[in-house]
Protein backbone atom coordinates (compact mmCIF):
# COMPACT_ATOMS: atom_id res chain seq x y z
CA UNK A 1 0.00 0.00 0.00
CA UNK A 2 1.46 3.66 -0.72
CA UNK A 3 -0.35 6.68 0.26
CA UNK A 4 0.80 10.16 -1.47
CA UNK A 5 -0.44 13.63 -1.13
CA UNK A 6 0.46 16.97 1.07
CA UNK A 7 4.49 16.51 1.97
CA UNK A 8 3.62 12.48 2.48
CA UNK A 9 4.57 9.64 0.58
CA UNK A 10 4.59 6.15 2.29
CA UNK A 11 4.90 3.06 1.74
CA UNK A 12 4.79 -0.74 3.04
CA UNK A 13 7.22 -3.52 1.70
CA UNK A 14 5.51 -5.30 -0.79
CA UNK A 15 3.67 -8.34 0.47
CA UNK A 16 2.65 -11.55 -0.30
CA UNK A 17 -1.09 -12.90 -0.61
CA UNK A 18 -2.47 -13.11 2.98
CA UNK A 19 0.23 -11.16 4.61
CA UNK A 20 -0.39 -7.59 6.18
CA UNK A 21 2.10 -4.59 7.40
CA UNK A 22 0.81 -1.24 9.50
CA UNK A 23 1.61 2.08 7.79
CA UNK A 24 1.56 4.90 10.43
CA UNK A 25 1.35 8.43 9.24
CA UNK A 26 0.54 11.92 10.50
CA UNK A 27 -1.21 13.65 7.63
CA UNK A 28 -1.79 17.46 6.98
CA UNK A 29 -5.25 18.93 5.69
CA UNK A 30 -5.58 17.73 1.78
CA UNK A 31 -6.29 15.16 -0.33
CA UNK A 32 -4.49 11.70 -0.76
CA UNK A 33 -4.06 9.09 -3.18
CA UNK A 34 -4.00 5.53 -1.77
CA UNK A 35 -3.64 2.57 -4.25
CA UNK A 36 -1.14 -0.37 -4.73
CA UNK A 37 1.82 0.18 -6.14
CA UNK A 38 2.79 -2.62 -7.27
CA UNK A 39 2.55 -3.14 -11.27
CA UNK A 40 -0.39 -2.36 -13.26
CA UNK A 41 -2.09 -2.51 -9.40
CA UNK A 42 -3.45 0.65 -9.65
CA UNK A 43 -4.76 0.87 -12.98
CA UNK A 44 -7.04 -2.22 -12.20
CA UNK A 45 -8.78 -0.73 -9.66
CA UNK A 46 -6.70 -1.11 -6.70
CA UNK A 47 -6.67 2.76 -5.11
CA UNK A 48 -9.09 5.21 -3.67
CA UNK A 49 -9.17 8.95 -1.98
CA UNK A 50 -8.54 10.05 1.73
CA UNK A 51 -9.97 13.40 2.11
CA UNK A 52 -8.15 15.01 5.73
CA UNK A 53 -10.06 18.05 6.79
CA UNK A 54 -12.86 20.27 5.49
CA UNK A 55 -16.54 19.71 6.75
CA UNK A 56 -17.63 15.95 8.73
CA UNK A 57 -19.64 14.18 6.38
CA UNK A 58 -22.37 12.41 6.84
CA UNK A 59 -22.90 10.30 4.40
CA UNK A 60 -23.53 5.97 3.82
CA UNK A 61 -19.22 6.15 3.70
CA UNK A 62 -20.12 4.65 0.22
CA UNK A 63 -16.53 4.83 -1.70
CA UNK A 64 -17.08 6.98 -4.40
CA UNK A 65 -13.44 6.85 -6.01
CA UNK A 66 -13.79 4.18 -8.36
CA UNK A 67 -11.26 2.55 -5.71
CA UNK A 68 -11.74 -0.87 -3.75
CA UNK A 69 -11.85 0.30 -0.48
CA UNK A 70 -8.90 -1.03 1.31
Amino acid sequence: MEIEGPGTARRTRTLAPGESADLTVSLKDGTYEVFCPVDGHKDLGMKTGLTVGGTASTGSGTDTTGGTGY
